[in-house]
């Protein structure tokens, strides 16, 4: 006797390596949209600022500056540099 494959082994082996193919094309299409078109994996951060004029003081305006950062990404963002703008370097 031979023992020839049967004809759907082969077809299944075919329909599994396009499968596999078809899978890594998709998921590499998912990052390319999440990280570059969408631009998930870069930090994103809100600024907002408050200036307020209290008065004059001596012949001088009196202003209250506030800086108010928030993250608002998926990436963490570290903060650097806010001491200095205070004046507490």
């Amino acid at each position: 006797m031979n023992a020839q494959p049967f004809w759907w082994v082969e077809l299944l082996t075919v329909v599994s390596g396009v499968w596999v193919m078809l899978v890594a094309i998709v998921s590499a299409a998912w990052v390319g949209w999440k990280f570059i078109v969408e631009r998930q994996g870069e930090a994103r951060a809100e600024l907002d600022l408050d200036l307020l004029f209290v008065g004059r003081q001596d012949g001088q305006w009196l202003v209250e500056a506030v800086a108010k950062l928030a993250s608002k990404g998926i990436a963490r963002h570290w903060y650097s540099g806010a001491d200095r703008l205070a004046g507490r370097a």
